[in-house]
């Protein structure tokens, strides 16, 4: 028999369920919580429950991750035509690290293909290359940038794109 190692403890702990749900208004203070501490120019209470707000056919998409039956996370996505945006995508400070960025990420290009979006688009801060990273590895690549596009600090954003694969649908 094996005996469990730290790292073993670190991989049972990060595979507890977690399941990605359809945000609910009812989910706003957490989002908002996340929001708040994820972000240097946040989005504001209003902004966010707009999102969650729309309607089921809206082009708006907007998923939270449950960990243990509450928010550790969320993306909003619109749909328009053929593309597809990701608006806010961003996980509980002491989620961070267990892959859950990515689960919601892959759900996000899910929710597009299933929109009949063929591509998706992003804006990242150019400083955040913990997030830039996380694209590039899911096969974003730089396609522009926005000058001056962020406040608070001010600072350009890297627009990044991926074509979508149309059989993931």
């Amino acid at each position: 028999m094996r005996t469990l190692k730290k790292a073993d403890n670190f991989l049972m702990e990060n595979m507890r369920d977690y399941r990605i749900v359809k945000a609910r208004k009812s989910m706003l203070d957490d989002i908002y919580k996340i929001e708040l501490s994820s972000f240097a120019d946040p989005w504001s209470r209003d902004s966010i429950l707009s999102a969650l707000s729309a309607l089921d056919g809206d082009s708006v998409l907007c998923h939270a991750l449950l960990y243990d039956g509450m928010p550790a996370g969320f993306s909003i996505l619109v749909c328009a035509a053929d593309e597809s945006e990701l608006l806010n995508i961003a996980v509980d400070n002491k989620y961070r690290r267990r892959g859950f960025a990515s689960a919601l990420l892959e759900n996000a290009e899910l929710s597009a293909v299933s929109c009949g979006a063929s591509v998706m688009y992003l804006e990242v801060r150019e400083s955040n290359e913990a997030a830039k990273s996380l694209y590039k590895k899911h096969g974003f690549n730089t396609v522009g940038k926005r000058k001056n596009y962020y406040r608070r600090p001010s600072e350009d954003a890297v627009v990044m794109a991926k074509v979508l694969n149309k059989s993931e649908k």
